[in-house]
């Protein structure tokens, strides 16, 4: 009979060591399975500063490209910029302009421009501006009021 209780009392001390073996490596999975997820929602979250960096700037060059050209407040349809280049795969860009109506009939014409950039899984910039509107009559009185090479002295 004592010999039993030998054998269960070294038995017993056997499974408490196994049964903080077992707790050790589920902490420690657990731990891993932490970091790991806290890895893969920085990389996420990094992905999507990325492409609002990369949207800004293509709406800022979109912006200053309307802006340096004469402005007609025309709306372009959304075009794909993989055409120019390779790098650019997936992204789009859209021009929405909307006029103003002026309660004043001595402001000009004043449109908002909104440059919608697009990446295709599910991701939308806007960069939205207010433009005077170039009227081509003006531009022609302003040719003709300086006098004929002067200078305007």
């Amino acid at each position: 009979m004592e010999r039993l209780r030998t054998i269960s009392h070294t038995d017993g001390r056997r499974g408490a060591a196994l049964l903080e073996i077992v707790l050790a490596l589920t902490l420690f999975f657990l731990s891993a399975a932490v970091i790991v997820g806290s890895l893969d929602q920085a990389l996420r979250g990094s992905r999507v500063l990325r492409w609002e960096a990369q949207a800004a700037d293509l709406a800022m060059s979109k912006m200053a490209q309307l802006q340096s050209e004469l402005y007609s407040p025309v709306s372009e349809p959304e075009t794909d910029y993989e055409k120019e280049n390779e790098f650019l795969a997936g992204w789009s860009c859209e021009v929405v302009v909307d006029k103003m109506e002026m309660i004043n009939s001595l402001v000009p014409p004043i449109d908002r421009v909104t440059v919608i950039i697009r990446k295709t899984p599910n991701f939308t910039y806007q960069l939205s501006q207010l433009m005077l509107e170039n009227l081509p009559d003006e531009a022609e009185e302003d040719e003709d009021d300086t006098g004929g090479g002067g200078g305007g002295w």
